[in-house]
């Protein structure tokens, strides 16, 4: 009984740690995908609703190029985006992020955990229900049927 659960215990925390280190694992992230990951981040000055990586604007043309030289000059992420946000205020900063990814990534991840919650409550249901033991009773009528069939 104890071996069960520290087994249980012991891949519940294989399972936790897995996850972790892919979360935490560094990324190895090229310099044009880097680029490509943040125009997706900033909204078209000129355009509605795309971002400066789907337009073809003069003004997204000029933001690609320097965002690409902010990146070779050694700029994070949010130094870059900082930038953007603050020269232009009126535009908002994941332009096409309407929550469909959260819900597209989310979604699953909460559907695992529900599952895993679940199955581990049934297993502790099962565990407190006692075996039905068969009465003598029972035993005559399962001989009684096997004659008759």
């Amino acid at each position: 009984m104890r071996s069960k659960r520290f087994a249980a215990l012991g891949g519940a925390l294989l399972v936790v740690l897995a996850i972790v280190v892919v979360a935490l694992r560094p990324s190895h992230e090229t310099a044009e995908a880097r680029a490509q990951r943040l125009e997706r981040h900033i909204a078209c000055p000129v355009c509605v609703g795309e971002s400066v990586a789907e337009s073809n604007s003069d003004a997204s043309l000029i933001i690609r190029s320097d965002i690409e030289a902010r990146i070779r000059r050694g700029q994070s992420d949010s130094e870059i985006l900082g930038y953007y946000a603050k020269h232009y205020p009126k535009q908002q900063l994941n332009p096409s992020d309407g929550g469909i990814g959260l819900v597209a990534w989310g979604l699953p991840v909460v559907a695992v955990v529900l599952a895993v919650a679940g199955l581990g409550v049934a297993m502790v249901r099962w565990k407190r229900v006692p075996r039905m033991v068969a009465t003598t009773d029972d035993e005559v009528l399962v001989q009684r049927a096997r004659r008759r069939a």
